[in-house]
């Protein structure tokens, strides 16, 4: 997934991680071509991006599993791309 610098500070800022720590917590997801980004902390966000920018975002209390079933229906609630 290739997102511009302004992309990776937004999503570095929405999950309070440096863009070294969203290396690390992150994982492709190649049936969707979209890659989840975590913040391992307790009380952490996670996002599911898609290639186009959307995403869909949760607090720690909301599994990966039901974060990904949301995201496949075509749940979401903003898009880097267009700054929301």
């Amino acid at each position: 997934m290739n997102f511009g610098d302004r992309e990776l500070k937004e999503l570095a800022k929405l999950l309070n991680l440096s863009i070294n720590e969203l290396e690390q917590n992150s994982k492709k997801l190649e049936d969707c071509d979209a890659v989840y980004y975590w913040n391992p902390t307790k009380g952490g966000v996670s996002v599911i991006v898609a290639a186009n920018g959307e995403y869909l975002g949760a607090t720690s209390s909301v599994s990966f599993e039901k974060l990904l079933e949301e995201f496949k229906t075509g749940k979401r609630n903003g898009n880097l791309k267009n700054n929301d």
